[in-house]
């Protein structure tokens, strides 16, 4: 792969602290004590949350997103609906509206 700059290894590190605390503590409870937000779910049968630590000076903001849910169909189609679902149109106009955190 392509070695990050020192900034985006911060970055990385910082999203890959978020992620490791929530290993084994997929109840809401646990998460929410844990600082994360729920999210509106598109689906009864997904949930959603989302984490954000505002920046400190100069430093850039991270947030992370966590969902748990069943689908059932293969990889390949699972790969192909999240390439569709996160086109860079889509990514640009969630950006242009604000929205603080997008798959």
């Amino acid at each position: 792969g392509v070695a990050l700059m020192e900034d985006q290894a911060e970055v990385f590190e910082r999203c890959e602290a978020l992620n490791e605390e929530t290993v084994g503590k997929e109840e809401d409870w646990k998460l929410k004590a844990l600082g994360w937000k729920d999210l509106d779910s598109p689906s009864p049968d997904v949930k959603m949350w989302m984490k954000y630590f505002p920046p400190k000076k100069g430093e850039r903001s991270v947030s992370i997103g966590r969902a748990v849910g069943v689908v059932d169909c293969s990889a390949e189609e699972v790969a192909a609906w999240v390439m569709d679902y996160c086109n860079n149109d889509r990514m640009r106009i969630s950006s242009e509206e604000g929205n603080p955190a997008r798959l």
